[in-house]
């Protein structure tokens, strides 16, 4: 039992920390792109 909710914790937080980290590149590459396409229809 131990065992089984060990393992359980581990595919847990890694599909949960997966998730969070693909979110947060998908929304910095976002309003990166933003900026730099600002910057660069500026000039």
């Amino acid at each position: 039992n131990t065992q089984v909710n060990i393992q359980f914790n581990i595919q847990f937080n890694i599909q949960f920390n997966i998730q969070f980290n693909i979110q947060v590149n998908i929304q910095v590459n976002i309003q990166v792109n933003i900026q730099v396409n600002i910057q660069v229809n500026i000039q």
